[in-house]
């Protein structure tokens, strides 16, 4: 991921755990154009445009701890305006 600085509402970081990573992998390929790599054992780096912007955890997988559900296990993140900074405009 770059190091520069990120505009505020710029996306900056996705993590996702799926049960099915192939057909997310596709999906997400299909839809946003999203490209992968992997890395042997532990999960795919997801990039968009050439930059890294996360990673794609196999729910079930050997590095994953027991017991964690899918409707908790994915995060986005993006830069935002505080509101009081927001509001201040």
């Amino acid at each position: 991921m770059s190091a520069d600085l990120r505009r505020t509402g710029e996306f900056c970081w996705v993590n996702i755990l799926t049960p099915r990573p192939a057909e997310a992998m596709d999906f997400f390929a299909r839809v946003l154009g999203w490209t992968y790599f992997e890395t042997p054992g532990y999960r795919h780096g997801v990039q968009a445009g050439g930059r890294n912007i996360g990673g794609l955890f196999d729910l079930e997988g050997p590095k994953t701890p027991p017991g964690v559900p899918c409707r908790r296990a994915s995060a986005c993140w993006s830069r935002s305006i505080a509101p009081t900074r927001l509001a201040r405009r």
